[in-house]
């Protein structure tokens, strides 16, 4: 493997690229014409090759990008047919771009026969609605819905939307049978230390949608086949007599230990140490000890158990707030001393089990119960999860340690894929995680007849929140034949471009990846926005700071800072609007933040001074004024004679009835004829669908009013086309159709799905407010970034993911042990 190439990547020759068999690489940043490049290089492979459009499989990360790529790839192809059809003819029309233009020269030169090669896009062009050009988890479904067909069994289950809902129904059941059944008091504790349903939910969703990590048990002698109560009074009452024979050995030298260690970290000139003292006004461990002696006595007399409640335990907060090994390894942390952590290393272990142990052991059971019960209702509702199709055709990673195999040890279902396919083009190979990239290996990587080419922008693998994994990418890459790069940028002007090359030209240090500076292919803009200055610049805040008598040479904080930043964009966005040489509207704007109470808050700032803004991603369209109102429509569909029902859909903003209008119903009867129109609309819900009676309830007058209130209209026709899905693919008739809206209303998904994000704001007219999350694909004319200064969130447990073991660890307390090893991993990674 040439190393040089490996650090620096050969520039890629659209039109000189190698075909054959091989495990390569294609690096591409945002704007350089990756989707063009894909196109291309297919339209080589059916012709130069001569493969069918049935033997290349095209994978890339969402739907629409797959869309995208399916779109280009035809267009591309009918380009060249109208190229050879006009060499044929002998005219010399131009082709739409160079690359092409270049590739019918070649073919124009004798040696090609182009009746043949049209023949092979003809035939490309009429079977590309059966070409694989898919996500990686519909080739997944696609190959074992093959291999079910095949061996004469079927695959038999249906792919699952969002999880949502089957783990709320799963957790719900798991509070009710275990959780309600232990000592409320324990319960108490369990909750105050952080567990609930909530947190239940939004763990388990993260550890099912991730099966490239395991969940493991430390605790050796739980059986989440047994019952719960019974196994946690035991693991309480272990965790109280360990501590009870540690603290009688060494309690109040631990607190002389700590009293020690703050007066050595004051002589070394350090102030603040608290909660330690040298010479504090009360002795701890006597109070600790009494509180211990109090409880026995009661115990003795029979009134208590012998082992305090969990509750208990958690609201003595010197367990918690003094003696835990945490609170010195925090204060330490802050002096770079942590050597000195240890002081009755068995009695501080014995402390933290049984401040953190009884939680970190409920949230183990209550994990591996629910993802097995989650599972085994997959199985009985004939459904599997996206990570449920990729468990399916994960290899044994030990099964792919070597380059080449023997051909009797390739699993049938990888025969069959490499029989099926010769080409694998994966496009966004940045968002592959280490179970995608041991089925590509297995299926492509590993044969000597096969192209494997991965497409990827490894600066977009840091970021794991899309799915992305940089170690996945980075070890891949230390894999492959050969890398090029595409260096063209043609998104972006040649100012900022040569601007953005100098800011990058270090890299991303601490991930270490290299950022190679891009050539700028478009022209100017006609449209100056920064006239006479560079296009990439920095905003100061002390430009923005107008009162001069509070400026001060002291440095403002963070949190100024931050206080400060929606003042500052809307100065500097009342500027650009403000300048009569800029023809600037506020759809052209984006402000990207990293966090949805940023968001908030540059868009109070805005509306302060008059400036409109939308948020893109605002939240869950089924919790908005126009589900609620959807609600009362179908709960009138649901009981069409109810008069109360009937009088609330009235008064909504759907009837708009004044209360004049709904008093007088009693004598004209138009409460009974509206009552026959919902009946009408329910009993013909299948034929009518909710979309059609929505219709012929609203008439054009309150459409107009509606559309006028901004969004409401548009959010009230997305919850019904979602309302509409499920009465298709669950066969719901009117009664559950309120039934599962309802549901959705008072249980929201988090994080939200795509399709049920709302797409009501006007663009137009607002200022653009995104999170960097939802940001990738999205192009506008000026994009601010007012929060690049700040690092990450911190990551929050309990749930940690293990990079090196591929494993989440379970630790309540990120401050010291495993915990603390765990989040400094996660700081690194993110």
């Amino acid at each position: 493997m040439n190393t040089h190439k490996q650090d620096s990547g050969i520039r890629f020759q659209a039109n000189e690229y190698p075909l054959n068999p091989g495990v390569r690489l294609l690096e591409a940043s945002a704007g350089t014409g990756k989707t063009f490049a894909l196109a291309h290089l297919v339209l080589r492979l059916l012709t130069e090759q001569e493969y069918s459009i049935r033997e290349i499989l095209v994978v890339s990360f969402s739907e629409a990008s797959a869309s995208e790529l399916k779109s280009r790839i035809s267009t591309r192809i009918e380009a060249a047919l109208e190229g050879i059809e006009a060499l044929e003819k002998g005219q010399k029309e131009k082709a739409a771009d160079e690359v092409l233009q270049e590739w019918l020269e070649e073919k124009s030169s004798g040696k090609v026969d182009l009746r043949n090669l049209a023949s092979l896009l003809l035939e490309a062009l009429e079977t590309i609605d059966q070409a694989d050009i898919t996500t990686i988890h519909g080739f997944c479904k696609r190959t074992l819905d093959r291999q079910g067909l095949e061996s004469l069994s079927s695959f038999n289950t249906s792919l699952e939307g969002e999880n949502k809902q089957l783990v709320l129904e799963v957790v719900h059941d798991y509070w009710q049978k275990e959780m309600l059944s232990l000592n409320a008091e324990d319960l108490k504790g369990i909750q105050d230390a952080g567990i609930s349903i909530k947190s239940l939910v939004n763990t388990l969703i993260k550890v099912d949608n991730d099966p490239s990590l395991t969940l493991t048990s430390s605790h050796q002698n739980l059986d989440i086949s047994e019952s719960l109560i019974g196994q946690f009074n035991q693991y309480l009452d272990s965790c109280w007599e360990n501590f009870l024979e540690e603290w009688q050995l060494g309690g109040s030298k631990l607190e002389i230990g700590l009293r020690g260690l703050a007066e050595y970290w004051r002589s070394q000139g350090e102030k603040e140490t608290k909660p330690f003292s040298p010479k504090p006004r009360k002795d701890r461990s006597e109070i600790l000890t009494n509180w211990i002696e109090q409880h026995e006595l009661k115990a003795c007399r029979g009134t208590i158990n012998a082992t305090p409640s969990y509750g208990e335990i958690r609201n003595q907060e010197l367990l918690g707030n003094y003696f835990h090994p945490s609170i010195v390894s925090k204060v330490a942390g802050r002096f770079e001393d942590e050597e000195k952590i240890a002081i009755r290393p068995d009695l501080q272990m014995a402390i933290a089990k049984l401040w953190d142990g009884p939680a970190e052991f409920i949230w183990t059971h209550a994990l591996n119960w629910s993802k097995k019960e989650l599972d085994d209702r997959r199985i009985k509702y004939g459904l599997t999860s996206y990570g449920g199709l990729l468990k399916a055709l994960d290899p044994n990673p030990k099964a792919i340690n070597n380059h080449q195999d023997e051909p009797n040890q390739i699993p049938t279902i990888f025969r069959a894929l490499r029989e099926r396919y010769r080409v694998a083009l994966i496009d966004e190979f940045q968002d592959t995680d280490p179970i995608q990239w041991r089925i590509l290996k297995e299926a492509f990587g590993r044969s000597n007849r096969h192209l494997l080419l991965m497409v990827g922008d490894p600066k977009q693998a840091i970021y794991r929140f899309r799915g992305g994994d940089l170690n996945t990418y980075i070890k891949a890459r230390s894999e492959v034949d050969r890398i090029d790069a595409l260096l063209d940028n043609f998104r972006t002007t040649p100012l900022l471009m040569n601007g953005l090359n100098k800011l990058m030209a270090k890299g991303l240090l601490r991930s270490k990846l290299k950022v190679p500076a891009l050539t700028p292919k478009k022209k100017d803009a006609t449209l100056s926005l920064v006239k006479d200055k560079y296009p990439l610049q920095v905003l100061t805040i002390e430009e923005h700071n107008t009162d001069s008598t509070e400026k001060t040479n002291s440095v403002m904080s963070k949190t100024e800072i931050e206080k400060f930043i929606p003042t500052a964009v809307a100065n500097e966005l009342l500027k650009m609007f403000g300048d009569p040489n800029i023809e600037l509207k506020p759809a052209d704007i984006c402000i990207l933040v990293g966090r949805h109470e940023q968001a908030a808050n540059i868009r109070e700032g805005l509306a302060k001074v008059g400036i409109p803004s939308r948020l893109v991603n605002q939240g869950d369209v089924l919790t908005t004024e126009a589900a609620k109102i959807l609600q009362q429509f179908l709960d009138c569909l649901a009981n069409p004679s109810d008069p109360g029902k009937l009088r609330l859909v009235a008064c909504s903003a759907l009837m708009q009835w004044r209360l004049e209008k709904l008093t007088s119903t009693q004598s004209n009867n138009e409460l009974e004829q509206l009552s026959i129109r919902f009946k009408h609309w329910s009993e013909n819900l299948k034929n009518l669908g909710l979309l059609g009676s929505l219709s012929e309830l609203l008439e054009g007058r309150r459409i107009a009013d509606l559309s006028e209130r901004g969004r409401l209209l548009s959010d009230l026709q997305q919850c019904a086309q979602l309302v509409q899905e499920e009465i298709h693919l669950q066969g719901l008739d009117a009664t559950g159709a309120a039934k599962w809206l309802r549901r959705e209303r008072l249980q929201p998904i988090d994080p939200v799905p795509d399709g049920r994000q709302p797409h009501s704001d006007m663009a137009e007219s607002a200022v653009n407010v995104v999170t960097v999350h939802r940001s990738k694909g999205l192009e506008y004319k000026v994009v601010i970034c007012p929060y690049l200064w700040q690092t990450p969130p911190i990551p929050r447990g309990p749930l940690w993911r293990l990079e090196k073991s591929q494993s989440w660890l379970l630790a309540l307390n990120s401050d010291w042990g495993e915990g603390l090893e765990a989040i400094k991993d996660a700081k690194q990674a993110s």
